[in-house]
């Protein structure tokens, strides 16, 4: 199999149908042997409908001891990968090296394919760091692929493979505005999620003077030898937070004093206008996943790139690397057609193949792995918006995740729309939100804002006739009365008294990413946990 090239892809795509089919019968031969595949007697099972009788679909509880050998999966098991955590209970999922070369480097590939090629330099705004033991992120181990196959070279990044592969970084925010500000020369941005750059530009747009004393401060210091040595009192403090290695490589990284003095000159004059084009001339795209189900994000992030082209990178989570950006500027996704066995469950409950979907219909896509999972539902809501080839084009419209504590069953779509319609009614701009629960009897939802711009007229007369930032304000009354009119069942909770009137809590900019932070990468969603609902509130304290 060919892990490269786009035009093997695009031919890929035209007998997508058959790689499906294809995929089904090598796992169900490769995996007879294993205990569930005697167990589900997949030797008999000759075809797609014999597989869809026998084999039920499967949840993440469904499944014990996916990690072990010979219990799920016949591959050789490469990692053990784990998700945040950050909707819930952390998973943990096994992912074979079959798994891993199906994957291939398309998905890294394509924006190069469209934005000019591979010639740097590039800023990453992760850190990989890749486990052999032990449990591992996706983003890391894909990456470290691509290394150990030779597509991803680290010397095109800023900072090289000591500041993108690395245990020692303490903050990674601050590691990674420091290198931004190291290269007018930069020609892309890459994020595992475009949430991850937002925070990143929101930290240099707060913190940039202190970034840039500290970098000027080690330019100009005599004693450099002794700051990469530590035990200098004078030292920066957010640079001794960091490894002596971090701080070799940091201080490594930085350019003539003339090329900071004009760094500084552009970050003066403001971000009201978009500071990315204005710092990097040749910037030529950046990267992550965004879209539909980030919509609030991908927008607030426009403040900062401007016309900058988005690169949407990739539909994939810790069970499977699902699908690819296809389209310059589009967040719509092709399936990729070699990572595993794909079903349709529409929601009517109908499971429907490839070849049959419903343009501008939404669908659970419902994956068979070549790393032990079958039939596996993965919650999320794709909306098809037409094909490539064979290979189903779609977008993501969110989690099939719900908040529910009397019988209201919010979904995160629904309450995505409801903030958006709220927000426009006000006259704000919102960078991000999330919803947690206030445990009072009846209960009600705190639904936490972070706005981009001041309030209109309008919103700024109801912020007068209510109390300070950080308290419940009378806009709360706007909120609840869209959700009524767009979901009955919260409408008949609150009329019965179920649910108390909701609170809105406007915070300062990044409480909710670091509230909600898991052990990975930044990806926003709508919902907060008990505990991260606990730690926002301390923070506002």
């Amino acid at each position: 199999m060919n892990h490269g090239k786009i035009d093997t892809l695009f031919r890929d795509f035209a007998r997508a149908e058959e790689i499906n089919r294809q995929n089904l019968q090598k796992i169900l031969r490769d995996n007879r042997d294993t205990e569930y595949g005697r167990e589900m007697v997949f030797a008999r099972i000759e075809d797609a409908l014999t597989y869809q009788k026998y084999v039920p679909p499967t949840v993440y509880e469904d499944y014990d001891g996916l990690c072990e050998p010979m219990r799920y999966t016949a591959y050789p098991i490469a990692y053990r990968l784990a998700t945040s955590g950050s909707t819930g209970a952390q998973k943990v999922f096994a992912l074979t090296r079959e798994a891993l070369n199906r994957y291939g480097s398309y998905i890294y590939e394509m924006a190069y394919h469209h934005y000019g090629g591979r010639q740097g330099p590039h800023l990453h705004t992760s850190v990989f760091r890749l486990k052999e033991q032990g449990e591992n992120l996706l983003s890391a181990v894909y990456h470290g692929w691509l290394k150990a196959e030779g597509v991803l070279d680290p010397a095109a990044y800023v900072g090289g493979e000591g500041l993108l592969f690395a245990e020692g970084v303490t903050d990674v925010f601050y590691v990674k505005t420091w290198l931004l500000l190291c290269c007018p020369s930069m020609v892309s941005i890459q994020s595992i999620f475009l949430y991850d750059l937002l925070l990143i530009m929101q930290y240099l747009e707060k913190n940039w003077r202190s970034v840039l004393a500290d970098m000027k401060a080690c330019q100009r210091a005599e004693r450099e030898r002794r700051w990469l040595q530590g035990g200098d009192a004078q030292m920066p403090a957010c640079l001794e937070m960091q490894t002596v290695q971090v701080r070799q490589e940091l201080v490594a990284c930085l350019p003539e004093e003339s090329v900071l003095a004009q760094v500084e000159k552009i970050l003066e004059e403001g971000f009201d206008t978009p500071i990315l084009p204005r710092l990097f001339k040749e910037l030529r795209f950046i990267s992550g996943i965004g879209g539909k189900s980030m919509e609030f994000q991908t927008k607030a992030l426009v403040r900062y790139s401007g016309d900058v082209p988005i690169c949407y990178f990739a539909y994939a989570s810790s069970e499977c690397m699902m699908g690819i950006a296809l389209y310059p500027g589009q967040a719509a996704y092709a399936l990729l057609p070699y990572s595993g066995y794909y079903e349709f469950l529409g929601e009517d409950g109908n499971l429907t193949q490839m070849s049959d979907l419903a343009y501008g219909a939404c669908y659970e896509p419902v994956i068979t792995t070549f790393s032990g999972l079958y039939r596996y539902r993965t919650g999320d809501r794709i909306r098809i918006c037409g094909y490539e080839g064979q290979a189903p084009v779609f977008e993501v419209a969110g989690r099939k995740q719900t908040m529910n504590i009397a019988g209201e069953k919010l979904g995160e779509q629904l309450v995505q729309r409801a903030v958006a319609d709220w927000a426009e009614k006000l006259g704000i701009s919102l960078s991000d939100f999330a919803v947690g629960t206030e445990q009072t009897v009846p209960a009600r939802y705190l639904v936490f804002v972070e706005k981009t711009s001041e309030l209109s007229k309008a919103g700024s007369k109801l912020q007068k006739e209510g109390v300070p930032t950080g308290k419940a304000l009378p806009a709360a009354d706007a909120l609840d009365q869209i959700l009524q009119q767009m979901s009955e069942d919260y409408r008949d909770v609150r009329t019965l008294g179920m649910l108390q009137r909701l609170r809105i809590i406007f915070c300062p900019t990044g409480y909710i990413a670091q509230a909600a932070a898991g052990e990975g990468h930044r990806k926003h969603h709508a919902f907060l946990k008990e505990a991260q609902t606990e730690r926002l509130w301390q923070m506002l304290l």
